[in-house]
C-alpha cells in the first residue's frame, strides 16, 4: 500500500532534481521563474476481487516559466523524472496557459 507521506516526499525530491524552487500548493513571495508547484488532487481506496486493498494517488504539477519552451522543456524533464520512480505513475492530463506570472505547463499524474 502506498503510504502518503512518503509518496509525497518522494514526489517533492524528484521535483526538485529538475529545478530547485518547488513548492506544495503555493509558490512562495519572490520566487524567480522558472518554478513548479505540486499538490496531491485526488485520492481513493480501491478494492480487488480478492478482497486487497489499495490506494489510487493523484498529484498536478504546475510549471511556471518565463519562455513557452523553458516550460515545455522543464515538463518533459519533470514527465521523465517521474516515470523513472519505483511508483510507476502516468500522466492522465496535460494543459497549457498563458498567465500575467508567465507560461503555465499543468501536468497531471496518477500513482
Amino acid at each position: 500500500m502506498i503510504e502518503i507521506t512518503k509518496l509525497t516526499e518522494r514526489v517533492y525530491d524528484v521535483l526538485r532534481e529538475v529545478t530547485k524552487c518547488v513548492f506544495p500548493l503555493v509558490a512562495t513571495e519572490g520566487c524567480n521563474l522558472p518554478f513548479i508547484v505540486f499538490e496531491r488532487s485526488n485520492m481513493s481506496e480501491t478494492n480487488t476481487k480478492d478482497g486487497a486493498s489499495g490506494l489510487d494517488v493523484s498529484f498536478t504539477v504546475r510549471i511556471v516559466s518565463a519562455t513557452y519552451f523553458e516550460g515545455l522543456q522543464i515538463a518533459d524533464n519533470v514527465r521523465y523524472e517521474l516515470h523513472r520512480m519505483d511508483e510507476q505513475p502516468y500522466l492522465t492530463g496535460a494543459s497549457e496557459e498563458y498567465t500575467t506570472d508567465g507560461y503555465l505547463q499543468t501536468l497531471n499524474f496518477s500513482f
